[in-house]
């Protein structure tokens, strides 16, 4: 047997070890961020909430004096503050009447079995009505138990988003000092090298989230008129849980078809469950291959394979917000990798682009950039 060279051998093991010191790094710091989820998540959703609404700030300081600006911040804020109290409204509606709907189904599984013989019936030498009054009961108080547990956990949310508010008030305050000390500690090429970064960041995360709430209306609307055709109740409930769990891409497509049809297969109102969920499968099918490509054409700039590990990560490290944030992040990352030099590999493989033109058109500020490839 042939003995590799003895620098051969080295370099392997090199490979090996910058291999195992990688996934060894990747692991704390995947526990890093586990542990210090009640710092980062707010400051996360502060920084791309500031991203997002800071035309907003500036529009408003345009039409005072230059050296007052707490009317465009307070404007901002007021923004902020309305959108944050629809979407809790809307979820803290949706839940409460999807708690008492089924609140009310054992009462109706104990009629149904009441006005039933059943006496004669046996099942594995059971009584059937005693194993139909324990599959029930079970049933409704594992849903209820969930719900429950959904709705507790809302109370960290609201706290979540509380200091959310705050990060970005002062985010907002200190936006012109921290460019100023950024052109202080950098050259002019870097600086203005971040300053572009950041502006398509804010860019895309607006194109974004406003693709997100286009398509949610639209399929809220088609979930809601076809719910509506097959007589399932608490229609508004499912529109606006639809809305919501739209800015959750992909997961929140699954989440807001199964709430209906487990609904209507535990209460037996409507149509039959399968021909409720088969009409859903079909509205999102047509939607996600024909119309959410349109419609959010090169806003993402994003792989699907990203986008789907990155909500299934960023969910399970943070939870809820987790999966809202995770789109964001990688949009971060991937335009940020793509304005410096010895990250821009990996950019590219992060982006739905397979050259660096094309990367460079859908993630850099160049007038010259090439058009979009697929």
């Amino acid at each position: 047997m042939q003995i590799p060279p003895a620098d051969d051998r080295q370099v392997s093991l090199s490979t090996l070890r910058t291999w195992f010191l990688g996934i060894v790094a990747l692991v704390l710091v995947g526990f890093a961020l586990i542990m210090m989820r009640p710092v980062i998540v707010p400051v996360f959703l502060a920084l791309f909430i500031t991203l997002v609404v800071s035309p907003v700030e500036r529009r408003i300081a345009d039409l005072v004096p230059r050296h007052i600006r707490w009317p465009g911040i307070l404007a901002a804020m007021l923004v902020i503050v309305a959108v944050f109290a629809l979407f809790l409204g809307a979820f803290w509606v949706g839940a409460r009447r999807i708690a008492g709907a089924i609140g009310a189904m054992s009462r109706r599984i104990d009629a149904l079995v009441g006005e039933a013989d059943l006496s004669d019936w046996s099942v594995f030498g059971r009584d059937i009505e005693q194993l139909l009054n324990l599959v029930g009961d079970r049933g409704v108080n594992m849903l209820s138990s969930t719900l429950t547990q959904v709705i507790n956990q809302s109370a960290s949310t609201v706290l979540t988003l509380i200091i959310t508010l705050f990060l970005t008030l002062l985010m907002l305050t200190e936006a012109p000092r921290a460019v100023a000390k950024l052109r202080a500690v950098s050259d002019e090429e870097d600086s203005s090298r971040w300053r572009s970064a950041v502006r398509q960041i804010a860019r895309k995360l607006r194109l974004y989230l406003l693709a997100r709430a286009a398509l949610g209306l639209l399929t809220s609307s088609l979930y809601t008129a076809w719910l509506w055709w097959c007589d399932v109740d608490l229609v508004l409930v499912w529109a606006l849980m639809t809305f919501l769990f739209s800015f959750v891409p992909n997961i929140g497509s699954v989440i807001s078809s199964l709430l209906p049809v487990s609904y209507a297969a535990l209460t037996g109102d409507g149509a039959n469950p399968l021909v409720i969920f088969g009409g859903l499968v079909v509205i999102e099918q047509v939607l996600g291959n024909f119309v959410d490509p349109h419609v959010q054409g090169n806003q993402v700039s994003l792989a699907p394979i990203v986008i789907l590990v990155s909500v299934l990560l960023f969910g399970w490290m943070w939870g809820a917000l987790g999966a809202i944030l995770g789109v964001p992040v990688m949009i971060a990352v991937t335009v940020g990798a793509a304005h410096m030099g010895p990250t821009r590999s990996l950019a590219l493989f992060l982006s739905d682009q397979t050259t660096h033109e094309g990367l460079d058109a859908v993630c850099l500020e160049r007038a010259d950039a090439e058009p979009r490839t697929a």
